[in-house]
This record gives C-alpha cells, structure tokens and sequence, in this order.
C-alpha cells in the first residue's frame, strides 16, 4: 500500500514536539521531491499537526512548551517550502495577509500565505496581531488587490470588524479567513467582508470571485453588549466573590489558581459579550464546552464549571443584562447533556 500524507503526520509531530526543525525539514522537502505539490504539504501534513498539536495541549497529554516547540517547527517548514515557491505570476494579483488585533495564532495564516505563492499570488504577510489603524496606514502604502485577515479565536472579532472597515475606507475588499469565523460564511457577511475563506475553500477561488465593489457593513455593536464590556471588571469580581462562598474548594486555592480563576472569568465574559452582539448563542456554548474540557483534563470538576456559569447568569441578570443571562443560561444546559 503506497503511503499518503497522513501517514507521515505522527512522526513530522515526533520531529515537531521535540523542536527538531532540521529533520522535520527534511521529511517536508522529501515529500515534495516525491511529487507533492506545496499545497498539498500544507493541507495534508502541517495543518492536520498543527490542529493535533492544540488537541494534545487541550487534553493536557503536551504541555505549553511542547505545543509551542511544534507551532515553531512547522513555522520553520513553511520557511522552507517557501523557498521552493516560484516567483509570483502578474496575472494573479497582489494580496495583503495580516492576522487580526489580538490574534497571535499566525501559523493558519502563514500556511493561508504559502498556498497563495505556490499559486501564483504576490503576497504580503504582516504576521500576528496588528491592529486596525496601522492595517490601514501599510494598505494605503502599497497597491493590493484585496486582504486577507485571518482570526482563529472568534474572541479577536471584533478586532476584525475594526480590520474590515478600515480597509472599506480605501477601498480595498477584505476577506475573512480562519476558525474564528466559524464554519459558514455568516459571521464574515455580517462584520462585512467582502469574502470568506471556509475550511473547504480553494483561497484563489475566493479572491478570483470578489466583487468589484467594496461596500462594508457599517454595524453598530448591541447596547447589551456594550453595557457588557464596559462593566465587565465588576461583574467579574462580584461573580469571583460569589464564587468564594458558594465553592468549598476555593479556599484551598493557591494565588496562581485564584489567577487563573479570575482570567477564565474574564474570557467567559467576553465571550459572552460577543455572542451577545453578534446574536450568536452557539459561539458561547461552543467556548463552554472547550473549556470544560480543558479544565476537565486537569482535574477540574465539571461541576465547578457548571456552578461558576449559574453565578455568573445571576450576576448578569442582577444587572439587567437579560440576555446574557439567558445565554449563560442555555449553555449550562447544553454542557449538562454533554
């Protein structure tokens, strides 16, 4: 049986954990000797072990060091197979690629890079998180033809939405791209871009069938959501006090528990915050049910969760943020049939 890409996964992640780039390297340009073309490397070998290597870390079997030193070997990969790229054809077009504010997962946009050179496209990679203004300034600088942005956390939103209207402001079409906006073209029409890149998509397809004129969407966030965002550090100490009193085991936390303790509230209300502007329960139920088992893989028991997401539907319902409360709500019940 001649082996496929997939079979080579498990030692590229052997190669990658252990941060050994060279032999990584090799097993790479080996394939692509063998008659792989460079898209196929990214779709069949680095993403597949860059999705794995977040999966270990959820489930606690790599540590932040591992998961780390595999990101970097197969940014190191890239590094290569760029090497082996053609020079880009003129009668592609030019293409500006920038993770959105906040985003710092760059690798899904640098493999969203190398497949545009491998097919043709001159390509300007701006790396992690930039944030809008400055997005703008470099775009007004250059002659693009259109941008990719590329948002993996749905929480870095909103730095997207800042991202697409300042390049509506010249003119240039913007394209989502990445996990963060979700797995059907919605969120990206409704923040405005002009293209989204899905899973499945071919990237040059997309770009191919952009629209000539550039519109965007000018949205004003829910007041909710606003009122949310704006007294998030109080509702996040008065549901951390309530939760010092109604959950035994707090006591015995360590400072760097409670730490972590208030940073998992302070997520939870962001999220909440967004799928509340983006009338999106299913993103907060989604992030709830990651989280739990994240926490659930180190020993955290559900019920801490379930009883940390009660007190902050109260809290948010003492301060009349209804629907955020509903939401908080319906996840509590949709992780319960988990």
């Amino acid at each position: 049986m001649t082996p496929t890409l997939a079979d080579e996964v498990e030692e590229f992640l052997d190669l990658a954990a252990g941060g050994r780039p060279r032999p990584a390297i090799a097993q790479a340009l080996g394939l692509l000797d063998a008659g792989n073309r460079v898209e196929d490397l990214i779709v069949g070998l680095l993403a597949p072990a860059q999705r794995e290597a977040g999966l270990r870390w959820q489930a606690h079997r790599w540590n932040t060091a591992q998961e780390h030193a595999a990101t970097a070997v197969i940014d190191g990969v890239l590094g290569a197979l760029a090497l082996r790229t053609p020079a880009p054809s003129s009668a592609r077009g030019a293409v500006l690629v920038s993770c959105v504010e906040e985003e710092y997962h760059s690798v899904p946009a640098r493999m969203g890079v190398e497949r545009l050179r491998a097919d043709g496209w001159d390509v300007t990679f701006l790396g992690a998180s930039v944030p809008a203004h400055d997005l703008q300034a470099f775009a007004a600088s250059t002659q693009v033809d259109a941008a990719v942005l590329s948002c993996t956390v749905p929480l870095y939103l909103p730095g997207a939405t800042r991202a697409i209207a300042a390049l509506a402001d010249l003119g240039i079409p913007a394209v989502a791209a990445g996990a963060g906006f979700g797995d059907t073209p919605r969120r990206a029409a409704q923040l405005g871009a002009s293209g989204w890149i899905g899973p499945a998509s071919n990237p040059t397809a997309v770009l191919a069938g952009l629209p000539d004129a550039v519109t965007g969407v000018s949205r004003q966030p829910d007041e909710e959501a606003v009122q949310l965002e704006l007294h998030a550090e109080e509702l996040r100490d008065g549901a951390m006090d309530e939760m010092s009193r109604r959950i035994p085991a707090m006591s015995g936390y360590s400072a760097q528990q409670l730490a972590r303790t208030r940073e998992d509230l302070a997520y939870i209300l962001r999220y909440l915050g967004l799928a509340v502007d983006l009338d999106e329960p299913s993103m907060f139920e989604d992030f709830v049910a990651w989280l739990a088992e994240v926490l659930g893989a180190r020993d955290v028991p559900a019920a801490v969760l379930d009883e940390s997401l009660e007190i902050v539907a109260e809290v948010a319902r003492s301060s009349g943020l209804i629907r955020a409360a509903s939401i908080c709500t319906s996840a509590r019940l949709v992780l319960a049939g988990t």
